[in-house]
């Protein structure tokens, strides 16, 4: 979950804020 919690710190991942939302919305 790197990603996930580099996209909670503000860092810009590789992948597209997409699927955060996703995670997010569930």
């Amino acid at each position: 979950m790197s990603r996930f919690l580099k996209a909670l710190r503000g860092e810009p991942v590789d992948a597209t804020p997409v699927w955060f939302m996703r995670q997010a919305g569930r």
